[in-house]
């Protein structure tokens, strides 16, 4: 999916996407990075912030930006059965 945000800004409005959670027209803030390296990109919508993956960032005359990324999916932070976390199977 694609958003442009306005120049300084880091709220925009989707103009492309294909994931039915981010519709065209909808408004969402990006973080892209920060300047100590701590986060990760992620996109907030409706007051839910999701991790991306950032696969294109495209500067435009005007000063605006199309961000395309796709949404990754949350990992759980709680214990799989057997296992110490979600990426350790246990035993």
């Amino acid at each position: 999916m694609t958003v442009r945000v306005p120049p300084a800004q880091i709220v925009g409005q989707v103009t492309r996407s294909d994931d039915p959670r981010l519709p065209v027209g909808m408004s969402v803030g990006l973080r892209l990075a920060d300047f100590e390296g701590i986060s990760e990109p992620s996109v907030t919508v409706e007051g839910v912030t999701r991790p991306i993956v950032m696969l294109a960032l495209d500067r435009l005359p005007n000063g605006s930006q199309d961000v395309t990324f796709e949404l990754l999916e949350a990992s759980s932070s709680s214990p799989e059965p057997g296992g110490n976390g979600p990426d350790d199977p246990g035993p």
